[in-house]
Parts: C-alpha cells; sequence; structure tokens
C-alpha cells in the first residue's frame, strides 16, 4: 500500500527527449547524400559528354594529308672541311591536299627543314593558311646559303661518294601546327611532321649522265 501510493504520487513528464546529437547525425546523413547524388551526376555527365566527342571523332576524324613533292632542283651542293660546312642551294615545289570531304584544316604554323645524313642544315618558315575540303595548296620553299654541318668521317666519304655521281640523298621534313575545323567547331592544336626523303641530281651535272628528279610521295609521320 505504500509503495503504491508512492507510485502515484510521481509527476509523469513523458517519454525521454533523445540526444541533439541524433538531429546533427542525421542532418549530416542528407548533406553527405545530396552530395554524392551530386559527384554522381557530374561523372555522368562528362562521361556522357566524353562517349558523344569520341562518337564525333570516330565519324568525322580526319584522313590523313597527301604531302607530295612535285618538283625539285638542286643547283648547288658543295661541301668544305676544317671546318666542315655546307653551301647548298635548293628549291621544291610541295602539292599538300586535304582529302577530306567535311574537315577544314587551319595550317597556323608550319616550316621547311633540310637534313643531310640526319642533320638539319636550314630551315625556312612557310605561310600559314586555310584549306577547305579537297582542296590542293602548292607550296615553294627555297633553301639557300651555307651551314656548319656536324658529319662525321665516315658521311663525308659518303658525300665524297656522292659527289662523284653528282647525285645526293636529302630529306625535307614539313613540320608545323594544324587544326581541324568540323562546320562551326575547331580542335586544339595537332602537330602535323611529314618526310620527304629525295634523290636529287646535282643540276649543273645532269649533261653527265646524272638521273632526273622524280616525283615523291612524302610519309605522313604525325597528323
Amino acid at each position: 500500500m505504500h509503495q503504491g501510493q508512492e507510485a502515484m504520487g510521481r509527476t509523469y513528464y513523458g517519454a525521454p527527449i533523445p540526444p541533439e546529437q541524433h538531429y546533427e547525425q542525421r542532418h549530416r546523413s542528407c548533406y553527405c547524400c545530396l552530395l554524392s547524388t551530386l559527384i554522381k551526376t557530374i561523372i555522368a555527365f562528362c562521361l556522357a559528354l566524353g562517349i558523344t566527342l569520341l562518337v564525333l571523332w570516330l565519324v568525322f576524324r580526319p584522313s590523313k594529308v597527301e604531302v607530295s613533292v612535285e618538283k625539285a632542283s638542286l643547283t648547288s651542293f658543295n661541301l668544305t672541311t676544317s671546318p666542315t660546312n655546307l653551301y647548298y642551294n635548293l628549291s621544291a615545289d610541295i602539292s599538300i591536299r586535304n582529302p577530306n570531304k567535311r574537315i577544314g584544316i587551319c595550317y597556323d604554323w608550319l616550316e621547311a627543314d633540310p637534313y643531310y645524313q640526319g642533320h638539319r642544315f636550314d630551315w625556312e618558315a612557310l605561310p600559314s593558311f586555310y584549306q577547305g575540303h579537297k582542296n590542293t595548296t602548292m607550296l615553294y620553299p627555297v633553301l639557300k646559303g651555307n651551314s656548319a654541318i656536324g658529319l662525321g668521317d665516315s658521311e663525308i666519304e659518303e658525300f665524297k661518294k656522292e659527289n662523284e655521281t653528282s647525285f645526293f640523298n636529302v630529306d625535307i621534313w614539313l613540320i608545323g601546327q594544324v587544326r581541324y575545323k568540323f562546320g562551326s567547331v575547331t580542335t586544339r592544336r595537332y602537330t602535323m611532321r611529314v618526310k620527304c626523303e629525295l634523290g636529287l641530281p646535282l643540276a649543273a651535272h645532269r649533261t653527265s649522265g646524272a638521273s632526273s628528279f622524280t616525283r615523291t610521295e612524302c610519309d605522313v609521320v604525325d597528323y
């Protein structure tokens, strides 16, 4: 009886209030959920954009330019020693064709670099230009002067052999930066490197039986 009276005399204050930290944890959990959803959305958008660009690139991927040396003339090619200097006069008519039907090419800068036995002995800047679809452009580099050239003993002997026949093997590299244009969209810059391996008769000695120059297709290494 005494215990019952004590129980009836107690005041009831309702259910206990949960600690404040439970609300903070729930708020933090909602924030993390929203952040995770946002990150997933951004990743999905980037993946979709990447796939779309890849498909467009595969559909409109530019074919290699077609480069050839139509004509070339070597009127001087002499070597002196102590020091080793090369005296030269070389000109070429170079054809560059864009074979693409939907893609234009912007040649932002372009240069012609002549090499003899792997040694560059000059360079010439060529004009920048835009090339439309199925279009051919002619370039006319002229390389003339003298330059120190680091030929070794074996390379000097090779020069002497070629000098006896008045027929020299000279490479011309076309190196530049190009952008491709798809309608109103233009890509970033790409490096273009083209190697033209030429067999050049010395013009002053053609009557001695040296071969004449023949049109030469070039190798597009990078585009």
